[in-house]
């Protein structure tokens, strides 16, 4: 089956909507089956060309606000790369606890002996309690 381009679409629809007065039902479910398949950005190209036109269908303007809903989702952030030195920061905060230290304050003395962030140091230890098998 032949791949049409947005701009290919968009000249279908508007010779359709331009030849009558309502685009036929026809041409909204054409768009719906375009979108559906993947092709949404063609779709919605060609739905907004009949909006444009004025002379969009009840079954169009269904369409058309079926594809505002359809909102993008964000993409989730990509997961942060470990500190060069998170398994140096594990063993001595896993020592630290040893000693006695409750978690928290492990982490505190170790940011304040090496001067860096209390942040670095959670952020470091999640990589090393992960590699550990004991964060998942």
């Amino acid at each position: 089956m032949r791949k049409f381009t947005a701009k290919e679409v968009t000249a279908q629809v508007n010779i359709i909507a331009s030849a009558t007065a309502k685009p036929s039902d026809g041409v909204a479910l054409h768009l719906r089956l375009h979108m559906e398949s993947g092709k949404f950005d063609e779709a919605w190209q060609a739905v907004q060309s009949v909006l444009e036109s004025g002379t969009a269908s009840p079954d169009m303007q269904r369409l058309a606000a079926d594809m505002m809903r359809q909102v993008p989702k964000r993409r989730k952030r990509a997961p942060s790369a470990a500190p060069k030195d998170w398994r140096e920061i594990g063993l001595a905060v896993e020592k630290l606890c040893n000693e006695g230290l409750s978690h928290q304050e492990a982490v505190e003395e170790y940011a304040q002996q090496e001067g860096v962030g209390k942040t670095k140091v959670d952020q470091a230890l999640g990589f090393y309690l992960q590699a550990k098998g004991i964060l998942v």
